[in-house]
């Protein structure tokens, strides 16, 4: 089966991936920015420069070709889809959805400052 882990930035799906690498011993794992750049030989910094459209669009390609490569597979596949991912996930997946814990103004890091100032109405 293929298992996409999927959530919102710093939810920390590649950290999940990796501690289900190291706890299930057995299966794919795969990050799936790091498997676009090393198919695409570029960096997805370097991608993003030709638009985010340009990489969605990499990314639901690969994503299928990841699916269609590792269907039949009796060996379980884990990959860990960008915060971004648009669409639906492809057909015969399985959808992991992982949140972070906010705080009650929904900073999901804790320690790092809002970027915008929260006014208070209480005085």
């Amino acid at each position: 089966m293929i298992h996409l882990i999927v959530g919102h930035r710093g939810a920390g799906k590649t950290s999940l991936l990796f501690a289900l690498k190291d706890q299930l011993k057995k299966g794919r794992f795969i990050d799936l920015d790091t498997y676009i750049e090393q198919e695409e030989q570029i960096k997805i910094t370097d991608i993003f420069k030709k638009g985010e459209d340009f990489f969605r669009q990499l990314e639901i390609s690969h994503l299928n070709n990841l699916v269609s490569k590792f269907y039949d597979s009796t060996t379980d596949t884990y990959v860990a889809v960008g915060a971004g991912f648009v669409g639906n996930p492809p057909k015969g997946t399985h959808t992991i959805w992982l949140r972070r814990l906010t705080d009650r103004i929904g900073r999901s890091f804790l320690d790092r400052p809002r970027l915008c100032k929260i006014q208070s109405s209480i005085e």
